[in-house]
Order: structure tokens, then C-alpha cells, then sequence
């Protein structure tokens, strides 16, 4: 069974989650549950489109985005895969693959 985005929705998988260490060894810890601590944009990977989103001609199942902190629901768990709906004001970045360093 698949699941699929309806409306205008973007679901994705992969959510990046947990702390971060930057190239000059800097750790960024994991901010979740209203933590102030680690507040920073995510990657995730896009599971669908829905068939009325604007973006659906733009953006493709498997694409990575960038997404503001929290602009996205809370996980479901869905056949042993988590999947968020994305809030498509906060997607701030778009790649074909998922870029080097994160």
C-alpha cells in the first residue's frame, strides 16, 4: 500500500533529526518537543506531491528539501516508514539529491 499526498500536501520520509556537527566542529544539538536549543532547518526527502500542489511540475518524489524549523506535522508512522506533511511556506531550498555535508 502507498500512501498519497491529496490537495495541494507534500508528504516526506527522511526527516534529518538528531544533533548536527558543522565542518568547523561546532555541535548543533537536536531541538524537538519546543526545545530553543538547535533550532534549524531540515532535510527531508519528498515521498509525494499531491495533484493540486503548485509545485507538483517543480518538485518530484525522491527530491530533497529544505525546510524552516517546524514546518512540518509530527511524524506518522505508516508501514514501519515515518511521514511528515510539509508546510509549503517553509520549504527554503530544493535538490535533486541530497547535498554534501549534512
Amino acid at each position: 500500500m502507498k500512501i498519497r499526498a491529496i490537495g495541494k500536501n507534500i508528504l516526506a520520509v527522511m526527516m534529518e533529526t538528531g544533533e548536527r556537527k558543522t565542518a568547523g566542529g561546532i555541535v548543533i544539538p537536536s531541538a524537538d518537543k519546543g526545545q530553543e536549543s538547535g533550532i534549524r532547518p531540515r532535510w527531508c526527502q519528498v515521498y509525494d506531491v499531491g495533484p493540486d500542489s503548485e509545485l507538483k511540475d517543480d518538485i518530484n518524489e525522491g527530491d530533497w528539501l529544505c525546510v524552516a524549523h517546524g514546518r512540518w506535522t509530527e511524524g506518522m508512522v505508516i508501514d514501519d516508514k515515518t511521514i511528515w506533511k510539509i508546510d509549503l511556506n517553509g520549504i527554503l531550498l530544493h535538490s535533486d539529491e541530497l547535498p554534501d555535508g549534512i
